[in-house]
């Protein structure tokens, strides 16, 4: 038995049952898994919350449970229906504001899996809880835009400094391209265009 289990089980005098919940498409044995190494055996079971009631999760009186409710059997009930049911349950079980701002965003992460965050962070902004800039994935977005911007104006200031070379003559296309990190195909193209704007 790994460590802690085991100082449970010696300090409170109480059976330990390990479980690992699964979240996936795949099949997996419901009996659960079992690992035999050299100075151990090792079994746990496998719970696949694919098949748990949303409800009985939703009812939980703790916000990690209320959580797992988004990897829940929503039944065919709309997800953004459930969204919703879990952001007010959620509310209740919140003792601020602020508090409840960290659950729905950790909520948006977790939601990936099931490729319903853009769910979550619509019904967030109808219910007024969170804005979209506040989620994570938005500002993670923004950063790689900015990136982005930052590259393509590199990229452009290299060009032009490329068709100055070219205007002069001095180098070769090959020193050009290796002097300002360009692909012989685009300084090639860069020629094309010098060409036409010379005729």
């Amino acid at each position: 038995m790994p460590l802690r289990p085991a100082l449970i089980c010696r300090k409170f005098k109480l059976d330990i049952r390990q479980f690992v919940f699964y979240v996936g498409k795949a099949t997996y044995p419901k009996e659960g898994i079992y690992l035999r190494l050299s100075d151990y055996e090792y079994r746990y079971n496998l719970w696949d919350i694919g098949h748990a009631d949303y409800e009985d999760l939703l009812a939980s009186a703790y916000p990690e449970e209320v959580l797992l409710t988004i990897h829940s059997n929503f039944h065919g009930e709309a997800p953004k229906e459930v969204i919703r049911k879990i952001f007010l349950r959620l509310k209740e079980l919140s003792a601020n504001e602020q508090l409840l701002k960290k659950y729905v965003r950790h909520l948006a992460i977790i939601s990936n899996l099931e490729n319903l965050e853009e769910a979550v962070i619509k019904v967030s902004e109808d219910m007024q809880i969170l804005d979209e800039k506040l989620f994570p994935s938005y500002q993670k977005g923004r950063k790689e835009g900015k990136q982005e911007g930052i590259q393509k104006g590199v990229e452009k200031a290299r060009k032009k400094a490329a068709l100055r070379q070219l205007k002069r003559g001095k180098l070769t296309d090959k020193e050009i391209a290796e002097d300002l990190e360009l692909s012989m195909e685009v300084l090639a193209e860069l020629k094309k265009q010098l060409e036409k704007g010379t005729q």
